[in-house]
């Protein structure tokens, strides 16, 4: 052989090595960029994951706020009511007493008998008499004969009959009138 011959030779087989490290290289890099897309693949499906499961905590925990907000607005709803109620009641008995102080009579413990008697009377004749039997009528009798009626009656009639019942029963001086017409409750 010339040395022509091994020189080429010698080329040929470096160029076969080379061209066998291009082609591994050229593997190995796709390996890489293989492992590299599946790795982002995977962190992209758990951040997918995790945006999913915040997007279902959210929504649960907006639920259960909504749900607390009604009941904290239901129940303050209640109590204004209630407090309306009892305002309501403290400026009736102010206006009672400021009727008794006027008229100078102070009430003395034979006058809670009397208003006692009042309340009893009108109760006993309220479920006694027909023209009430589908009526609900509270009494409350303060104050030496101010007399409150409250509840409802079935209708107008039933109501002006009260009211004439209460007025001419001995000891009455004064009638409030906070019935209703309607169905008994």
């Amino acid at each position: 052989m010339t040395v022509k011959t091994v020189l080429a030779s010698l080329m040929v087989g470096g160029a076969l090595l080379a061209g066998t490290s291009v082609v591994q290289a050229d593997s190995e890099r796709k390996a890489k960029n293989r492992i590299d897309d599946r790795a982002e693949a995977a962190k992209d499906k758990t951040q997918a994951q995790a945006d999913e499961e915040k997007e279902k905590a959210q929504n649960r925990a907006d639920i259960e706020k909504n749900r607390i907000d009604q009941k904290a607005d239901a129940t303050k709803d209640q109590i204004d009511r209630k407090a309306e109620v009892d305002k309501k009641n403290v400026e009736q008995k102010n206006l009672d007493q400021k009727a008794v102080a006027k008229s100078g009579k102070e009430t003395t413990v034979g006058d809670d008998v009397s208003d006692a008697w009042i309340t009893t009377k009108l109760k006993t004749q309220y479920t006694t008499e027909s023209a009430f039997k589908n009526a609900s009528i509270k009494v409350d009798t303060e104050n030496r004969g101010f007399v409150r009626l409250q509840g409802t009656v079935p209708s107008e009639a039933a109501r002006a009959k009260a009211l004439e019942v209460a007025r001419a029963t001995k000891g009455v001086r004064e009638v409030r009138d906070d019935l209703i017409v309607g169905a008994k409750k």
